[in-house]
């Protein structure tokens, strides 16, 4: 039986799958991983170009100090 009916918690998507506001820092350490490890499909030209975007997505983010999204409990000044 699927872990959704048993009250278990679904699976989280992959961090490339994800949206700029689902992204913790973590997880862009983990694509950004990814990204330099490479695939086993690293050969696909599609592959490659997708990559390539990737990488330019985490620089962004990271040149605008993004750190995750906000949490509840934070103030803002």
């Amino acid at each position: 039986m699927p872990d959704e009916l048993e009250g278990g918690d679904p699976p989280s998507p992959h961090p490339d799958e994800m949206t700029g506001s689902e992204l913790t820092a973590h997880d862009l350490i983990t694509l950004e991983r990814d990204l330099t490890q490479g695939t086993e499909s690293a050969d696909s030209e599609l592959t490659r170009a997708r990559r390539e975007n990737d990488r330019k997505i985490v620089n962004a983010l990271r040149a605008d100090g993004y750190e995750g999204p906000a949490t509840k409990n934070s103030s803002h000044a």
